[in-house]
């Protein structure tokens, strides 16, 4: 079985077990850190992505916060579509 036919049947198990691919532009020392604490703990790094979204809770403050600056500094027409968390993903 060649690379590319490995590759494609394992892309094909993740999407058939209901996951998507996601990219993400990380620095070079946070994509070393990321890569290192999956080792360390024996995932993978979407595991590890899944179990940190899992973990994270967002300080209602600083998204309040954040919201007001970026109303502050949206175009007028972003504002309107913009929307506070919706409370079921507050603590």
């Amino acid at each position: 079985m060649s690379d590319t036919t490995r590759l494609r049947a394992w892309r094909q198990r993740r999407k058939d077990a209901g996951l998507i691919a996601v990219t993400l532009w990380l620095q070079p020392e946070t994509k070393a850190r990321y890569e290192d604490l999956a080792l360390t703990h024996r995932r993978s790094l979407s595991e590890l992505a899944q179990l940190a979204l899992d973990a994270y809770r967002l300080d209602p403050a600083i998204a309040s916060d954040r919201l007001l600056i970026s109303n502050r500094y949206a175009p007028s027409s972003a504002r309107s579509s913009m929307r506070p968390w919706p409370s079921s993903r507050q603590p």
